[in-house]
């Protein structure tokens, strides 16, 4: 690791499956939503394109993301995040070595809010970006 952080001065990560275990209910949600399926993912930039295009269409997708993220906070009162084996020995030494970290995902920023301060990781991270709020999601580069 050491020849990365004289490398680079800004590390982004991914938060679900990455630095933290995705909950059983953020996996069958994924699921549901085809998002892992090779298929899905190449036409994912097209298919958010044409939603937004049509306004009745998004305004339905966000009436299902509003069910899945509500089934989501119901659930999340009874299983709680964790982090992945080694994340919080690297995010201190990414602090210790004064770098920047960013998370980029697709997960509702109010989700990753609430995961990082139950797992008192948000001072390890100088900023989180959602693709929902940018409307551009993985694998558009726009939140990089």
């Amino acid at each position: 690791m050491q020849h990365l952080l004289e490398k680079f001065d800004l590390f982004i990560m991914d938060w679900d499956g990455t630095l933290s275990t995705s909950t059983f209910l953020v996996r069958l949600s994924n699921l549901v939503r085809r998002r892992y399926k090779p298929w899905y993912i190449k036409r994912h930039m097209d298919e958010y394109i044409k939603l937004s295009m049509d306004s009745g269409n998004v305004k339905s997708e966000e009436k299902k993301h509003e069910f899945y993220d509500s089934l989501y906070e119901a659930y999340s009162v009874f299983v709680k995040p964790r982090l992945r084996e080694g994340s919080l020995r690297s995010l201190e030494t990414f602090r210790n070595s004064k770098k920047k970290t960013a998370i980029f995902t697709d997960s509702q920023p109010y989700r990753i809010e609430r995961e990082t301060s139950l797992l008192h990781v948000q001072e390890y991270f100088d900023m989180v970006v959602s693709s929902k709020s940018l409307h551009a999601y993985k694998p558009n580069p726009a939140g990089l």
